[in-house]
């Protein structure tokens, strides 16, 4: 059996752990905007509102 094929438990479990947070990250997340919602990326334009001159 040569050597170059030996996978440690560490290194077949790390792709797992990582999911696993990402999945919690992603949840905790979600709960987060559910309370707090979020600015809204695309901010709407407005307007800018002319100064009128008052005529006397």
């Amino acid at each position: 059996m040569p050597k170059d094929n030996v996978i440690t438990f560490s290194t077949a479990k790390d792709p797992h752990v990582h999911a696993r947070k990402e999945t919690k990250v992603k949840a905790i997340r979600q709960r987060f905007e559910d309370c707090f919602p979020l600015a809204s990326k695309a901010k709407k334009k407005r307007k800018k509102k002319t100064k009128q001159l008052k005529k006397h």
